[in-house]
């Protein structure tokens, strides 16, 4: 987004979330076909989004030519996707800051990203309609999130001796 028009910092970076928000839609569709159709390893996939300067247009040579970006606001983008959560979606603080009032955004903490000496600020987009559910908690010193449609069996039952460790770790 921004290239070959530049509008404005948010409107790319809305633009951007919601394109993300869409293809999770659509790939949530097709999931259902691939199960229905016996397809047992469906795509997933993972989306990383920031904000900030990079080079675009063609690189290469004459044998071989690619339209591209390039810079360090793209390699922040490429590893927020490898932090991102399966069919989900983490956006930078800078990204955030222009689309949270437009998207439920729930924070997914600081990183340590490979190539990358700070930590990064990250958080998780939700759609729109989102609410925050019993689930969905911040107060000082604890964010916790829990999405059970996306856990399987065995990832319910490791959340349920964690959470009961937590538990037992504050009374």
């Amino acid at each position: 987004f921004g290239d070959p028009e530049f509008t404005s910092d948010r409107d790319h970076a809305v633009r951007c979330v919601g394109m993300a928000l869409e293809m999770l839609g659509r790939l949530e569709e097709l999931q259902g076909q691939w199960k229905a159709s016996g397809i047992t390893f469906p795509l997933h996939v993972r989306i990383g989004i920031n904000t900030g300067y990079c080079t675009v247009g063609n690189f290469g040579s004459e044998s071989r030519m690619d339209y591209t970006a390039i810079g360090g606001a793209v390699n922040l983008a490429s590893r927020l996707e490898s932090a991102a959560p399966t069919d989900g979606i983490l956006v930078s603080e800078a990204t955030y800051l222009l689309v949270n009032d437009s998207f439920a955004c729930l924070p997914a903490g600081d990183l340590m990203l490979k190539g990358i000496d700070h930590p990064v600020k990250a958080w998780r987009v939700r759609e729109k309609g989102h609410t925050a559910a019993a689930s969905d908690v911040h107060i000082q010193g604890l964010d916790l999130s829990i999405d059970s449609s996306a856990m399987t069996d065995e990832s319910r039952d490791r959340a349920r001796r964690i959470l009961k460790d937590a538990y037992d770790s504050l009374v």
